[in-house]
């Protein structure tokens, strides 16, 4: 068998990625006079509800443990339900840095902490979950909802299993008059809990110009919008809730305008972006302080993570996958791949070598039943005599070449980092200060731990400020900082 020596001497690839994301869910509905909503039946809370939940919360990463802003979101939901239409919910925080919230028939309505960061207050938090509350109604009145529960792989070769990210079974969008039907609903359970309807537009207008902004940082055509955003699984979100808005009467009348505090004291100290025990993302240098390995993404693609994967999607349906749980083989790292890994696959190019002094094996399958011819490129590389870590891509065989390339300069870039590095890096937080006099929107930009050529607009977006807008003394702001030094990282392991 020849053997194969990795070309380590690529250069870094320069992107920015970030990972934003959303979703949507469908419903049918007559109109709200005709709603009879009945609490969901003691099922709700059965097996097959606590499976659908368990296999959310794997799909993006689990929950954010914060019973503070549990109980605050849910007490929010209750005064957003109507009462003559008793439903029972439940909100869910996702611990996923997309920007999304969709929900479930049972009445769970699961919103991500990436949405939550760019929130400013209560009213619009209220129009976030009333329009969720409007689409678990019209769901509860229909019989044809489908059940959410991703259908089971089990019988694929392990190799091609997972290849499909698990949030994109939860993130559907709806059709523009289920969405239209949950902003009415949702405008009027505003309105009836004494919350300002047009709060939510101006959430949408910033979610509108943080996904512009995240696309020009990402180097993806200024109107592009993330398969993972809220825009996307809520076709044509702004102008649908103006038009709920305008269609009800309902005007802004300043109710709860005042309702910032209540809202941002729950959530200084918010994550934001990935957590450090899934891996950090600066730029697009992907590093994972308790694994201790680091690698280069590729450009434009885009990042969700799960408690076991990383998944990067590209154009034309790639998609390259990292394991990030380790497995250990004392054997040859080509025996590894072909009769552990892709254990009876046929397999075409297999070679080992060396990356950077540690054994690594590389391969290529066939991806059988696509309607265009579809490979995967396989890469396993041992780091010590317990950690093997490994890399898959997938794309169409018309591409072979610029997704080889890809594949190729991303493996190239993989390493370990020493114990020092690891307990150094840092997950960045929200945090809310107090505006005090002489400060600027520039000098308190300018504090948060971003890249300067984006600090403004980001701090402008993440505030809800418009592009004149000034601070006020006296108020509240967010920024994005890292964790404190002194709050060292659990786990990170020494070798």
């Amino acid at each position: 068998m020849r053997k194969f020596l990795f070309d380590i001497r690529s250069h870094l690839i320069v992107v920015t990625l970030v990972a934003t994301g959303l979703c949507g869910c469908a419903s049918r509905s007559e109109n709200r006079e005709q709603l009879a909503v009945a609490a969901p039946a003691a099922s709700s809370e059965s097996a097959t509800s606590r499976d659908q939940n368990s296999a959310v919360l794997e799909s993006f990463s689990g929950e954010y443990d914060s019973h503070e802003l549990s109980s605050y979101l849910n007490d929010v939901a209750r005064r957003l339900t109507p009462k003559s239409q008793p439903v029972t919910l439940k909100v869910v925080v996702l611990d996923s840095p997309i920007v999304n919230v969709f929900t479930a028939a049972d009445g769970h309505i699961y919103v991500t902490r990436g949405l939550l960061a760019l929130v400013n207050n209560e009213s619009q938090l209220a129009g976030v979950l009333s329009h969720e509350v409007g689409h678990i109604s019209t769901t509860s009145a229909s019989s044809g909802h489908a059940s959410m529960t991703p259908a089971i792989t089990s019988d694929q070769p392990v190799i091609m299993r997972d290849m499909k990210v698990p949030a994109l079974d939860y993130l559907h969008p709806s059709a523009e008059r289920d969405e239209y039907q949950a902003s009415v609903l949702g405008v009027g359970y505003m309105r009836d809990a004494g919350y300002d309807p047009s709060a939510m537009a101006a959430l949408l207008t910033a979610m509108r110009d943080y996904e512009r902004l995240k696309s020009q940082v990402d180097g993806r055509p200024p109107d592009s919008i993330s398969r993972f955003d809220y825009l996307t699984t809520h076709p044509d979100a702004i102008n649908l809730w103006r038009r709920a808005l305008n269609d009800s009467g309902s005007k802004s009348n300043g109710a709860q305008s005042a309702d910032g505090d209540a809202y941002l004291s729950r959530i200084d100290g918010l994550p934001y972006g990935l957590r450090a025990a899934l891996g950090l993302l600066r730029g697009s240098i992907y590093e994972n302080p308790l694994l201790r390995v680091r690698f280069v993404l590729p450009g434009q693609f885009e990042i969700l993570e799960t408690r076991e994967h990383i998944y990067a999607l590209g154009p034309k349906d790639s998609v390259m996958v990292f394991d990030t749980v380790p497995e250990s083989y004392e054997g040859p790292m080509d025996e590894y791949v072909a009769k552990v890994w892709a254990k009876g696959i046929q397999l075409s190019e297999l070679r080992r070598g060396h990356l950077k002094k540690m054994n690594a094996a590389a391969a290529v399958v066939a991806i059988p039943g696509s309607q265009q011819a579809r490979e995967m490129r396989l890469f396993a590389v041992r780091v010590d005599p317990t950690h093997i870590y490994k890399f898959r891509f997938e794309y169409l065989v018309e591409l072979k070449t610029q997704n080889e390339y890809r594949f190729l300069k991303t493996i190239s870039t993989f390493s370990t980092i020493p114990e020092n590095r690891a307990k150094a890096l840092r997950e960045l937080r929200l945090k809310i200060l107090d505006v005090r006099e002489g400060d600027t929107v520039a000098s308190l930009a300018s504090r948060a731990s971003l890249p300067k050529h984006f600090q403004t607009d980001f701090f402008r977006i993440l505030n809800g400020l418009g592009a004149t807008d000034a601070v006020t003394p006296g108020t509240k702001v967010k920024i994005v900082e890292q964790q404190n030094e002194g709050t060292p990282l659990a786990g990170v392991p020494s070798r």
